[in-house]
């Protein structure tokens, strides 16, 4: 849930840098300016020494690309869904991360949700039905016929969901490491293959969204910095518990955009949109009961 904060404040700032730094140079904020912030955790966990002797079990790094990439994508495809006929639509169907994920553990790792997952995830999932529809505000007929804003959003969902579940198996990967050191071994090594491979991708083919990410060193440290922080704090709990869980919990972070937007930003929010708040808060409790 202090993941799930954090990212909201990252999506606070960074809420007009899709504008400025077009949709490869905003999702690319994350990694860059993330990197030197989770270098600095992993000194701080792990140590130095015993990052200069890891030397992590087979299969580690090809679940680690394989996250990677497929998180590359996430950001990408959310950037679309910004830009999508009905982004609200998009973004909505995004947050079915729990339940892609749930079906993800259930193929690769043979865990079952509970009882008490299952509910929450069905109760989140019309929650985020019912905030999708009250943003389209054109029915359920208008919002059904967005079939981008309905393919992107699904597809963001995919990718988040896939991806967490690829972390989970990196870091399952490193027996011998504790809880945090494999989060931060995980998370920052994640973060360096992004960085890397993002960054020669934008200066082939995006030099100038680029040039516009690199000078907005100013306002995207302080993002850089929350999403090092989130990522590592996601990774802990992928470590704790299943994932799923973990990205039911965070659903918490549609409340708090709710809250952010009724109390920071002033907007007006249909009722429909705080009913569906209230019951992704009470699949949350049903969770943590």
């Amino acid at each position: 849930m202090a993941a799930a904060l954090g990212q909201t404040i990252r999506s606070v700032i960074q809420r007009q840098s899709r504008r400025q730094l077009g949709i490869y140079g905003s999702a690319f904020v994350r990694f860059i300016f993330g990197l030197p912030f989770s270098v600095i955790i992993l000194l701080v966990v792990v140590g130095g020494s015993k990052v200069l002797a890891f030397d992590p079990a087979t299969g580690f790094f090809a679940w680690l690309f394989l996250a990677s990439m497929v998180q590359i994508i996430f950001t990408i495809v959310l950037g679309y869904a910004f830009q999508s006929g009905n982004f609200a639509t998009a973004i909505a169907l995004s947050k079915t991360d729990a339940l892609q994920a749930a079906l993800f553990e259930m193929l690769l790792l043979s865990l079952i949700p509970d009882a008490r997952l299952a509910v929450a995830i069905s109760v989140g999932c019309v929650a985020i039905l019912l905030i999708a529809n009250a943003r389209s505000n054109t029915g359920l007929a208008g919002f059904l016929a967005h079939k981008k804003s309905l393919a992107l959003g699904l597809l963001a969902g995919l990718c988040l969901g896939s991806c967490s579940v690829f972390f989970r198996l990196a870091m399952d990967c490193l027996g011998e490491y504790d809880l945090l050191e494999r989060a931060i071994l995980t998370s920052c090594l994640a973060t360096v293959i992004q960085a890397l491979l993002m960054g020669g991708c934008l200066m082939l083919w995006r030099p100038a969204e680029l040039l516009a990410c690199m000078q907005s060193w100013r306002q995207s440290s302080l993002a850089g910095a929350i999403a090092a922080g989130t990522t590592f704090m996601w990774f802990v709990a992928f470590s704790m518990m299943s994932v799923a869980s973990v990205r039911m919990l965070g659903q918490i972070e549609i409340v708090l955009s709710l809250l952010f937007s009724i109390y920071v930003f002033k907007e007006k929010v249909p009722l429909l949109e705080i009913a569906g708040g209230v019951l992704i808060t009470f699949s949350v409790i049903v969770l943590l009961s």
